[in-house]
């Protein structure tokens, strides 16, 4: 795996599905338990309310 120079944190994941749901995400509902530093695809958990933790999958990929 190719480690990230940086890292992906919740609140690039929040931004990110704001952009694409048209709708704000607070980063606090991302449940990742830590800064995504490697290529590849995750499962991150999203709390959206009590019994709704819904995963989006995030992909990591080399730009070209």
């Amino acid at each position: 795996q190719h480690r990230l120079y940086g890292s992906i944190t919740n609140a690039d994941i929040a931004e990110a599905l704001s952009q694409k749901l048209q709708t704000q995400v607070d980063k606090h509902l991302v449940d990742l338990e830590e800064p995504l530093k490697h290529l590849g695809t995750s499962k991150v958990p999203i709390h959206i309310a009590p019994h709704l933790n819904p995963e989006v999958t995030v992909t990591l990929e080399k730009e070209e």
